[in-house]
């Protein structure tokens, strides 16, 4: 034996044999026949003497082998085996399937103590891919195999790969995210300029409308006066044949559509006591607006006014609204197709008749007819009821927000419509759409049940309200207060 080889022997302890393919092999033997190139011996833990065993094994695996996976008293064979170069430089150690490699100098064990204290804390694992020896089990060394401590099973090794797929996962998720917000801007690029450019066919009125102070006013109230004349074109002013106080409450998410009755007798602007739809009559919308604000203390600042053409456009670019109607609402419609309304559409007098009543999907020139009974039930009060079932089924059939829908309504109607808003507060107005449609929608009347009493005056036939209790009950309803 050479210097080096003492060298090694003096700082390894190793016993006088180990077992390799069920033969005892003696440590001699091996070193003289294999001389200075020693295959890696492998050495079971359990043939170490019992004292020595863990100090050896400490002193020549590095502290990238995680000590407290060294355990004498382990009975899986497979874990009791360590395989080392006594003239190299490495070793290696198999627990169960994982395999653990180190380096070690053979010459230095106190050195190798030391790095090892200093590293004990850190547990650092390595899949080592060397082929996989089959141990011999000794069955002369059950007394050293209860002293083994039972190793703890080592950190898996695939977590990088998990790490990978979440990683893609999240890459993935990202993507959609991004892609569905480009989506709704590019929609809502392209239903912002659509929007805009139909606004700007609805005709604008400068209005110089004065409120007055202590109308009941707030924030979170929006109001608009719909008016509807019996106008043919956008040219004539015609009566208001309707008037609609569309009350949008973002309080509550409610939308009110309060009907004023035109024969309501209220005191109106220079011109005495009259119907209140007179006061459209003798100046406009904004003598209208200033009669409701003075006579029913609430603020109204803006108004859509809509004739019979853009009326009947909204209800076919909503391709009908079905209504239950009786065989006496039936024969009033066919009249006043007959009579106004097939003329003014330039169709043929008998054409849209109904056959009768039932629940009937009507179209623009019906619904329009519709609206305008009077004779049929309680007279006017029927009216403004059937507006505004007309109005409320409108809304519901562009609830569900349909940007191609909502531009037909605008293109079909804009020419026809006047109003006093100007084109940033439709379009405003336009954007809130989506969020306003799904409100719960309610309705009123002005005057409300055993508010007001018949009246004959020399305008006629009028009715006479109790002011105090329908602006009580307007400002409950509207204002929720």
């Amino acid at each position: 034996m050479n210097e080096n080889e003492k060298k090694y022997n003096s700082d390894l302890p190793r016993p006088a044999s180990y077992k390799s393919n069920n033969n005892t092999v003696n440590n001699a033997d091996y070193r003289k026949n294999c001389g200075n190139s020693l295959p890696p011996l492998h050495k079971k833990v359990t043939e170490l003497k019992t004292n020595d065993a863990l100090d050896n094994i400490r002193n020549t695996v590095s502290s990238n082998i995680p000590t407290n996976k060294l355990n004498s008293n382990s009975d899986n064979e497979e874990t009791q085996y360590i395989n080392y170069n006594p003239y190299g430089d490495t070793a290696e150690i198999n627990y169960g399937n994982e395999k653990y490699n180190s380096e070690y100098q053979p010459h230095s064990v106190n050195h190798f103590k030391k790095q090892h204290d200093n590293n004990e804390s850190r547990q650092h694992n390595k899949h080592y891919e060397a082929p996989r020896q089959s141990p011999v089990p000794d069955n002369n060394n059950k007394k050293s195999k209860k002293q083994n401590i039972r190793p703890e099973k080592a950190e898996p090794v695939s977590s990088e790969p998990k790490k990978k797929k979440k990683r893609k996962k999240k890459g993935i998720i990202s993507k959609i995210i991004t892609s569905l917000i480009s989506v709704v801007v590019v929609i809502f690029i392209i239903y912002s300029v659509i929007i805009y450019a139909l606004i700007n066919k609805i005709n604008y009125v400068e209005s110089n409308i004065v409120s007055y102070s202590g109308l009941i006013n707030e924030k979170h109230v929006r109001n608009i006066l719909l008016i509807g004349t019996d106008g043919r074109s956008e040219s004539e002013r015609g009566r208001s044949d309707t008037m609609i106080l569309l009350s949008i409450n973002s309080k509550t998410d409610k939308i009110f559509l309060t009907s004023f009755m035109r024969d309501s007798y209220v005191d109106i602007e220079g011109h005495g006591w009259n119907k209140l739809n007179a006061a459209y009559s003798f100046g406009g919308a904004e003598l209208l607006i200033d009669t409701i604000q003075r006579n029913f203390n609430i603020e109204v600042t803006d108004y859509v006014s809509v004739n019979f053409n853009a009326f009947a456009a909204v209800v076919d670019a909503v391709n009908g609204i079905e209504i239950e109607i009786s065989d006496k609402e039936a024969e009033a419609i066919n009249k006043i197709l007959h009579d106004e309304v097939n003329a003014l559409m330039g169709d043929a007098i008998d054409s849209d008749y109904l056959k009768g009543g039932g629940k009937i999907k009507l179209n623009g020139k019906q619904a329009l007819s519709y609206s305008r009974i009077r004779y049929v039930g309680n007279a006017d009060f029927e009216r403004t009821e059937r507006q505004r079932n007309v109005l409320t089924k409108i809304t519901e059939k562009v609830k569900s927000f349909n940007p191609a829908k909502i531009t037909k309504i605008i293109k079909s109607a804009a020419p026809e419509m006047t109003t006093n808003m100007t084109t940033f507060e439709l379009y405003t107005l336009a954007l809130r759409a989506p969020f306003i449609l799904p409100y719960d929608m309610e309705q009123l009347r002005v005057p409300a049940d055993k508010t007001y009493k018949n009246g004959e005056y020399k305008v006629g036939a009028v009715l006479e309200l109790d002011f105090e209790k329908n602006i009580e009950i307007i400002e409950k309803e509207i204002y929720d207060n």
